[in-house]
């Protein structure tokens, strides 16, 4: 267990040391900030590589699992009915816990929410039938 939290913090520094290198190389050349925001800054960056280390580790200890067994058996049907009804049913699913997608669809005034989450939805309808039938066939 101490391995993989390792892992996820070694992660989470390579995804946010070089966004927060840029951030301090800027605010020592182009926009001066005073000291006390800068020592805010490092400690909120210190904070975020911990909390992501820790958010992704326990999204993979509990979601993997549940994934892999939901996956295995989608691919071991051998009907095709059924795995396009299963494909259908996550990718929606998937797709309307997304609290993002739904910000995003209503500022996009032209066109109405609903149509693109289910634009969205398709799409990653798609995603999952690739990721299936790759193993599948």
């Amino acid at each position: 267990m101490n391995e993989k939290i390792k892992s996820k913090i070694k992660e989470a520094l390579s995804a946010i040391l070089p966004i927060s290198f840029i951030v301090l190389l800027l605010s020592f050349t182009l926009v001066p900030l005073p000291a006390d925001s800068i020592a805010t800054f490092f400690v909120g960056t210190v904070l975020l590589i911990l909390g992501m280390g820790l958010f992704t580790l326990g999204a993979e200890i509990s979601m993997s699992a549940i994934g892999q067994r939901i996956g295995a058996h989608i691919a071991k049907t051998k009907n095709i009915l059924y795995v396009i009804f299963m494909l259908f049913i996550l990718g929606t699913i998937v797709t309307i816990a997304e609290p993002d997608l739904k910000i995003l669809a209503t500022q996009i005034s032209a066109i109405p929410s609903y149509i693109t989450i289910g634009a969205v939805s398709i799409g990653v309808r798609h995603i999952l039938s690739d990721c299936i039938f790759e193993n599948y066939i």
